[in-house]
C-alpha cells in the first residue's frame, strides 16, 4: 500500500498495483441535482480534472458518501476533489476523504 504519512513523516512506496482501489469516501459534499441520493444509486465519478468518469454505486451516510467503484481505480488521493456526473448532469462534488 502506497501511503504519505505526514504525522510521522514517512513515505510508502509500492509497486503501480498498489494505487489501484475500489471504494473511497467524501466529504464537504455539496448537492447540485439531488438534496438526498436516491438508493441504490449509480453515477460516473471523476477524480481528476481530466477523468473520463468511473461508474460507482454510491451510498449516502449522513455528511458522507461510500463510493464503490465497478472497476478499480488509479490512485485516489485524500484531499483532492471528486465530482459526480449522471450524464452531463452535475449530481454533486465533494472531497476525497479516504
Amino acid at each position: 500500500m502506497c501511503a504519505i504519512d505526514p504525522i510521522h513523516n514517512t513515505v510508502t512506496l509500492g509497486d503501480k498495483e498498489d494505487l489501484l482501489a475500489t471504494e473511497m469516501i467524501l466529504k464537504d459534499i455539496n448537492f447540485q441535482k439531488y438534496n438526498v441520493l436516491p438508493s441504490a444509486y449509480q453515477a460516473a465519478i471523476k477524480i481528476r480534472y481530466r477523468d473520463t468518469g468511473h461508474l460507482a454505486r454510491i451510498q449516502q451516510d449522513n455528511d458522507t458518501l461510500r463510493v464503490s467503484f465497478l472497476n478499480p481505480v488509479s490512485a485516489i488521493t485524500p484531499g483532492q476533489s471528486a465530482v459526480i456526473y449522471e450524464g452531463d448532469d452535475l449530481v454533486a462534488g465533494g472531497v476525497i476523504e479516504r
